[in-house]
């Protein structure tokens, strides 16, 4: 009966759509989703669910009815009186009822209507010409062969390995940072390393310092992790260790990596610069 058609298309254009004596169709908005599982992707649509006690006749579909058939409104309202009942006669006898682009209607093991929405129709105006599609997963492969990396990392390599939403509350969460009245300034370092690896190079570009040497170390394999270099550099009287992301003999060099370390993820970073057999905090 063309009365069924008339269902999807008031549905397209109105949340709720009754059959005065049977009940009605209710419309809800879903926004688009993902299926992590199958790798699909869903457009916004239209959830339909169908409440057995919406009974009374709002003149919707006796409307439709009329102005589609060519016919006055009283005999609209009998049409769909008529289809009603049809819909009724037809569950009571185990049959379903299927409403082209909404759905089926079949009675439950207990008697109750039951509603399955149709599985590819979209009645949201808004999704017109939008459809569900599947985009499998992108496979990477690693690299083979030893990569050396470079010591000095370079200022447009930082910045776009360290804009990363989320990682600053990461490190925030997973390391225990220096309280702000720890007296990091003026400590020294106390490693005999320290000369080893400044010899040559006057300056540091510090990015933390850690209480505990597991947490520095978790640090600086999420770095390596995502191709950065990084190191415990040395362990200050207050047995605090620093983590540095390079050290260089030029302060132009120096300055220009620590600029890129401050306006990403690292806004605390500081330049270690030694003076004489003195070494200063600069920021």
């Amino acid at each position: 009966m063309e009365i069924r058609n008339f269902i999807s298309e008031l549905l397209s254009e109105h949340d709720c759509v009754i059959i005065p004596g049977f009940g009605g169709f209710i419309g809800n908005y879903a926004p688009a989703g993902i299926d992590p599982v199958n790798h699909t992707f869903h457009p916004p649509s239209k959830q339909l669910l169908f409440n057995i006690n919406l009974r009374h006749n709002d003149g919707l579909l006796a409307t439709k009815v009329s102005t589609s058939l060519g016919v006055s409104y009283t005999d609209g309202c009998n049409l769909v009186e008529d289809f009603a009942e049809e819909c009724i006669n037809s569950l009571n006898v185990g049959e379903s009822l299927h409403f082209p682009r909404v759905g089926r209607l079949f009675a439950g093991a207990e008697g109750n209507i039951q509603f399955e929405q149709h599985k590819t129709a979209n009645l949201l105006p808004e999704s017109f010409g939008l459809t569900t599609f599947i985009s499998p997963p992108v496979s990477r492969q690693a690299s083979k062969g030893n990569v050396r990396r470079k010591k000095v990392v370079q200022h447009n390599e930082i910045r776009k390995r360290f804009i990363i939403p989320g990682f600053l509350r990461w490190a925030a969460q997973k390391t225990e940072q220096v309280a702000p009245d720890q007296p990091v300034n003026a400590e020294t370092p106390t490693s005999a390393t320290i000369e080893n690896q400044l010899s040559a190079n006057n300056f540091a570009v510090i990015i933390g310092a850690f209480r505990l040497k597991d947490n520095a170390e978790k640090l600086i394999q999420d770095l390596k992790s995502r191709g950065v270099e990084a190191s415990v550099y040395d362990r200050t009287k207050t047995g605090l260790y620093r983590v540095a992301m390079g050290t260089f003999s030029q302060r132009e060099e120096a300055l220009q990596l620590l600029a890129s370390v401050q306006s990403s993820e690292f806004k605390g970073a500081w330049l270690l610069t030694k003076q004489g057999d003195q070494w200063q905090r600069k920021n």
